[in-house]
């Protein structure tokens, strides 16, 4: 009797050469980041949308950030403002996708619980948020709405979570079974 098994290993426990661990910590990485960076602006192009107001929030932040206007102040888009703040988001995202993949990596059982990972790359995501604006953007939490960055920062937080747990589960496997040869 001829049995063949069809097993999916995941790499990441099997192979313990240091080029791979250091491929799959970047691919987290660069994926996590982009993965949560690609969902937040999407979330905030729909509400802005929503509000009929495409590219104000990247704007605003952008205003903010460089031109140093007061948030309230701020009316219309400027496209330069958005571009800018376009490539600082992607180069927090990364930076957030290196501070993630490192500490999955680290702990790798945490990647398994998306629930938990999805709550502290939210709880980061806020806070840090909350944190510039304080900062470096005085009033832009009140005018784009504390919840509206929360629903956003949730979103990213579960999109990144369930992308690490993909990443880091062990797939079953699965057999299937031919009939006898004679």
């Amino acid at each position: 009797m001829d049995q063949s098994v069809n097993a999916t290993v995941d790499r990441r426990r099997t192979v313990s050469d240091g080029a791979s661990l250091w491929a799959d910590f970047f691919f987290d990485a660069f994926y996590g980041g982009a993965i949560g960076g690609s969902t937040v602006a999407l979330v905030v192009l729909i509400i802005d949308a929503i509000k009929f107001e495409p590219l104000f929030t990247p704007s605003l932040l952008g205003s903010a950030l460089v031109l140093g206007l007061d948030p309230e102040t701020v009316s219309g888009v400027r496209m330069d403002m958005v571009a800018f703040f376009t490539a600082l988001h992607l180069v927090v995202f990364l930076v957030l996708g290196l501070l993630v993949s490192a500490m999955v990596q680290r702990m790798h059982d945490l990647a398994l619980h998306p629930g938990l990972v999805s709550l502290i790359i939210f709880l980061v995501l806020q806070g840090g948020f909350v944190l510039a604006d304080a900062l470096f953007m005085q009033g832009v939490v009140a005018v784009i709405g504390f919840w509206w960055i929360a629903i956003a920062n949730g979103l990213t937080g579960l999109a990144m979570g369930i992308f690490l747990m993909n990443a880091h589960s062990t797939p079953t496997p699965t057999s299937t079974s031919s009939s006898s040869r004679v």
